[in-house]
């Protein structure tokens, strides 16, 4: 049967846990390797900052006496990388996204904004110019440290005139959001002309079995595709940079490895929208909640996965929506901020990706 998510229910867990012993040894060592005898040659403060994200404190400060005794270690005096973008990229020096046939491709589909309206016009003026043609996605991955070299994007925009694409052009698939409402989906409203082939395609492609992630609008499209439910959110319109509670499943979930604290001791991600799954679909998890929110990260099994906040966008665009007038201010303990999270989650997905089409490939061998 369906899963009722009544807000009151949501699950709390405790402080955030960190990850297994194999994560972290794993992901030590492609820090010490990227920041220590790469190109970075960082200061022993920036290795240290670096190392406590991915460390019990208890171990970093043996680690780096080893460190700075080794002749062997480029050590500078000065700091030359900050310490976030120095974590990011060892993260991302230790996930190999290079299928064994080629690149990994990917198709974005971006749903944001309708030719001429005042969306798409204020969103063109801002700091990352617009969401037309996807290059977000692309922005954030180059961000923690990938280049095009490991993965090939293809661009759509179908709030925007183009058609979907064919499931046999590519290996993964990624979901934009929409302002247009989508919960009345499931009382028969179509929605736009440009939205209506989309459930059918989400159908097909669920069959493919290859990966999907959902964002913001596309999560409640995922869910309502499947038998869920999307409401109005009874506390208005979240926005902001918010907290998330990963549930057990989450903090066991390659979606969110390496994800640290940066709201209090929990992750945080850029949230605008007044609508929220308030059921889930038969056989789906939900990995993270906030506050208010019962499922604002879900894996539904089958290659899909989906989340409500925006892993794609940076606080630089959500700020100028508010200055616009588009978003209402959040509050200023909430105000829109740099985060990391969106980034080594986005990564994280295309790392799960290859694991999902590696085992289809030798489930055919």
């Amino acid at each position: 049967a369906n899963q009722q998510l009544p807000a009151s229910t949501v699950e709390a867990p405790g402080p955030m846990e960190t990850s297994s012993p194999i994560s972290m040894v794993r992901n030590s060592l492609g820090a010490l390797s990227h920041l220590c005898h790469g190109k970075l040659s960082p200061n022993l403060e920036v290795v240290a900052r670096a190392l406590e994200t991915l460390l019990p404190c208890g171990v970093v400060q043996p680690l780096l006496q080893l460190l700075a005794d080794s002749p062997n270690t480029k050590i500078k005096n000065e700091a030359c990388l900050c310490p976030d973008e120095a974590a990011e990229r060892a993260i991302a020096a230790d996930i190999n996204i290079a299928l064994p046939y080629g690149l990994l491709k990917v198709c974005y589909i971006s749903m944001l904004c309708e030719k001429g309206s005042q969306e798409d016009m204020i969103t063109a003026e801002g700091p990352e110019r617009s969401d037309d043609t996807g290059c977000w996605l692309s922005r954030r991955l180059n961000e923690i440290g990938f280049s095009p070299g490991q993965y090939d994007v293809t661009y759509l925009n179908l709030a925007q005139g183009d058609a979907l694409p064919e499931l046999d052009e590519f290996d993964s698939f990624v979901l934009g959001g929409t302002l247009i409402a989508t919960c009345s989906w499931k009382r028969g409203d179509k929605g736009r002309p440009w939205q209506r082939p989309l459930r059918e395609w989400l159908l097909r492609q669920r069959q493919t079995g290859k990966p999907l992630f959902g964002i913001c609008g596309a999560h409640q499209a995922m869910t309502v595709v499947l038998g869920g439910e999307v409401t109005r959110r009874p506390g208005g319109v979240a926005a902001g940079s918010l907290p998330v509670k990963l549930t057990l499943a989450g903090l066991h979930h390659s979606l969110f490895e390496g994800v640290s604290a940066e709201r209090g001791d929990a992750p945080a991600f850029n949230f605008f929208n007044q609508e929220e799954v308030s059921q889930l679909p038969e056989d789906a998890v939900v990995l993270a909640t906030t506050e208010d929110s019962p499922a604002v990260a879900i894996d539904y099994g089958g290659g899909w996965l989906s989340v409500q906040f925006h892993p794609e966008a940076s606080h630089s665009s959500f700020q100028h929506w508010v200055d616009e007038g588009i978003i209402r201010p959040p509050s200023p303990e909430l105000a829109y901020c740099p985060l990391a999270s969106g980034r080594i989650l986005l990564a994280n997905f295309l790392a799960k990706s290859v694991q999902v089409l590696q085992s289809m490939e030798s489930n055919v061998q």
